[in-house]
């Protein structure tokens, strides 16, 4: 039994190294994109959260409150790395607890160990870990809430379901299990404490949000682009679900181009012929599609929420070859495609030699697709992009520049540079190669009286930017 509970750890150990290793390596490579410049240029610029913005965002508070918490130890806004580690370490938290959950489903230490590292090294997942948003916390507190109550306690997993639920609203993606354990082990005095508890962390803020919510029409329409029946239809039969289907997976393999998504299907199919054992798991997995087919606008990377039930079922399937009479065939080529989606996720987002998805990664002989603004408009997040915007507001700073234009997005350039971003009598053109949004285009060929000042150095002492000073147009 020892002997058992000393491998488990050392697994354990293994499992939350690997994890590591593919959030925290180059963390801090990247500058701030626009998904965490609301939480890091209100910080920068006010110094904290106010009441009335919390109340005005379109997710719960808190990213913005583990982001505060980080500014008050004093640390430098500029400091992308220790900004970031706390989301990591979140990240590889909700690793270790979802193997836990796993455990208790499964019922078996190696099924589950895979199946955690399958979720942990799903390309979504390892890119929420090496950002400041709120997808980390949401997958921590949900996998703690998901253990709590496959543990019969039922009261403290409430606690962290509304933690999740006050990180981003996807906490209800979870709700369909966490009604299944409570409706298995019922207990109407802990059903009615569970209430209780409901109410007294979420009410404080969701009430006033909720009210909010109903004068601002911009969260209004924002909300309504991305939920409810698609635009122009009637009913529910007018869904586009080959369209949809393709979507999903689409994102999916930019964030995990080869192996991940078969290799989770033909688990996933293996899994079928457990159905009625694991019926429960199959209708989270169905819910969440039915929601997201019929009620998703725009999904995004909220396609993560798949993952959850979806990894637990292709861990049914690891379970059936463990068990089969192939398993010394099948577990080697099995662990041959897990080291190879390790690499994979090490490649896209741990080494920086190839900024994948601007630049094509090779990966054994696999290359990966060319993405153009055209196929991959949004949605980029978690991988590595370095653009040296500090040298970039140092030299127009050295200059006295006025105002500025660039390609990129400007909420990221208006984070690094102090001038304004516009056209003053004189300005300067910053060219970024290869931008965020995926316009590469950087010599400005519709802005006139323009010459190169300067050409900005990257971490690989290539260029990485141009600068050009624009006399009088």
């Amino acid at each position: 039994m020892i002997n058992i509970l000393k491998s488990e750890k050392k697994a354990i150990v293994l499992l939350l190294l690997m994890m590591t290793i593919l959030r925290l390596v180059y963390l801090g490579y990247s500058e701030y994109i626009p998904d965490e410049g609301i939480v890091m240029t209100t910080l920068k610029n006010e110094g904290g959260f106010s009441w009335s913005f919390l109340q005005a965002q379109r997710k719960g508070p808190g990213q913005f409150l583990v982001g505060w918490l980080v500014y008050l130890l004093g640390i430098n806004v500029h400091n992308e790395f220790l900004y970031r580690l706390p989301y990591a370490i979140a990240s590889i938290g909700a690793v270790l607890f979802f193997y836990l959950f796993s455990k208790q489903i499964l019922e078996d230490r190696t099924t589950a160990l895979i199946t955690a590292f399958l979720f942990g090294v799903n390309g979504f997942m390892v890119a929420f870990g090496k950002i400041v948003q709120y997808q980390s916390l949401n997958l921590l507190f949900s996998s703690i809430c998901l253990y709590l109550f496959a543990k019969k306690n039922h009261l403290f997993g409430t606690v962290f379901f509304c933690l999740s639920f006050l990180s981003h609203w996807d906490a209800i993606f979870i709700l369909p299990i966490v009604l299944y354990f409570i409706v298995k082990n019922f207990n109407h005095i802990t059903f009615f404490k569970c209430i209780l508890v409901v109410f007294l962390i979420l009410a404080p803020f969701f009430v006033p949000y909720s009210l909010n919510l109903i004068s601002n029409s911009g969260n209004q329409q924002y909300f309504g682009s991305r939920v409810g029946l698609p635009a122009g239809r009637q009913g529910l039969g007018e869904i586009d679900l080959v369209g949809k289907v393709s979507e999903y997976i689409f994102r999916t393999q930019v964030y995990n181009p080869f192996v991940f998504l078969p290799l989770v299907i033909v688990l996933f199919a293996l899994s079928l012929t457990e159905i009625k054992k694991n019926w429960e798991l199959f209708g989270w997995l169905l819910i969440t599609f039915v929601v997201f087919v019929f009620f998703v606008k725009k999904p995004g990377t909220h396609t993560y929420n798949f993952f959850l039930p979806l990894s637990l079922l292709a861990g049914v399937g690891v379970k059936k070859i463990v068990l089969s009479k192939y398993s010394r065939i099948a577990l080697p080529v099995l662990g041959f495609l897990l080291a190879f989606i390790f690499a994979q996720a090490y490649l896209i987002f741990a080494n920086v030699n190839k900024e994948y998805p601007w630049e094509r990664e090779k990966i054994l002989w696999f290359k990966t697709k060319e993405y153009n603004h055209k196929n991959l408009t949004n949605n980029i997040i978690g991988f590595p992009h370095f653009r040296n915007w500090e040298d970039i507001n140092a030299f127009l700073n050295s200059q006295n520049a006025l105002s500025y234009i660039t390609n990129e997005d400007k909420s990221i350039s208006n984070f690094y540079i102090d001038i304004p971003y516009g056209k003053a009598s004189e300005y300067y053109a910053v060219g970024i190669k290869r931008p965020l949004s995926f316009m590469n285009d950087y010599s400005f060929p519709q802005v006139k009286n323009k010459r190169t000042v300067i050409k900005i150095k990257g971490y690989k002492s290539d260029s990485v930017a141009k600068i050009y000073k624009v006399d009088h147009e």
